[in-house]
């Protein structure tokens, strides 16, 4: 958020209102990915549907992979399968 902050070469605010609103709506929480990324940035040239290709953090490990903070499930998953 500081680098977002500190830019100058954003995009028009009502645009990234509406990007914010789109992934926040499509991913059913707020897309940090979309500070994380640099996707506010004048220079940014992906698409919204683009854009939501970038999975939030918190999507990935709440709902995607909650074992992340369980370390016995966790080394089910990631022990040698061999």
């Amino acid at each position: 958020v500081q680098r977002f902050k500190q830019s100058t070469d954003k995009k028009d605010i009502a645009v990234i209102k509406s990007e914010i609103k789109a992934l926040k709506k499509y991913w059913g929480c707020f897309p940090l990915q979309y500070f994380n990324h640099d996707f506010y940035s004048a220079n940014c040239t992906l698409t919204i549907d683009e854009m939501k290709q970038f999975i939030p953090s918190y999507y990935f490990y709440k709902i995607i992979f909650p074992q992340y903070d369980n370390s016995k499930a966790l080394l089910n998953i990631v022990e040698d399968k061999i």
